[in-house]
């Protein structure tokens, strides 16, 4: 177990606002244009604002070990869920046989919003469970609606299991407080400037 945080807290956040209208318009752009057969249209922005957002950020090593710890394991969840028969894909799977390009992308895409936008969740792993358990299943059936994905099993059934995958998931994510960054570079400049005085 974590004494602290794997997530270290950002030196400089991206605004929530922005984080999360930029989360929203990727998952839209990418299910939207994968509806209309255009697969790789979501990943190019989504690599493309990460890119961006990379850019932008001090502590880029942080940064993207958190989008490690989040995509990873989503993309895995999710490849599970799909062997699993939970849901399937109008197009062929290209990513290891099991998912589209586009579903990595789109963890990518949530992944970029974990130190930022959803920060807020840090240390309240029930909430966590709970944004989780409604949000996870939600954002899936809205997919499902645009012909990205299709539901498998009876629905009942897959809205008890991702929702209780995703609840997990996001409770384990969001389970301690963001843990305070030791910056070599920082410290180094404390130490020069108590040598002066």
């Amino acid at each position: 177990m974590f004494s602290s945080s794997p997530f270290i807290e950002p030196a400089r956040r991206v605004p929530v606002w922005l984080n999360l209208v930029g989360f929203q318009g990727l998952w839209w752009l990418t299910i939207l244009t994968v509806a209309e057969g255009q697969v790789w249209i979501g990943p190019i922005a989504v690599l493309a604002l990460a890119a961006l957002q990379i850019a932008l950020l001090p502590d880029r090593g942080a940064e993207l070990r958190a989008w490690l710890l989040v995509a990873l394991p989503g993309f895995l969840l999710d490849s599970a869920l799909a062997a699993g028969g939970a849901f399937g894909f109008p197009q062929d799977p290209w990513l290891l046989g099991v998912l589209p390009p586009w579903m990595a992308a789109l963890w990518l895409s949530f992944a970029m919003t974990v130190r930022h936008g959803l920060a807020w969740l840090h240390g309240r792993p029930v909430l966590a469970a709970a944004f989780g358990l409604l949000g996870g299943p939600a954002t899936y059936l809205a997919g499902s609606k645009f012909s990205a994905l299709s539901i498998e099993t009876p629905q009942a059934l897959w809205l008890s299991a991702l929702g209780s995958t995703w609840g997990l998931a996001c409770s384990l994510w969001f389970l301690r407080p963001l843990g305070k960054a030791v910056r070599a570079g920082a410290a180094a400049e404390l130490a020069l400037r108590g040598s002066k005085g």
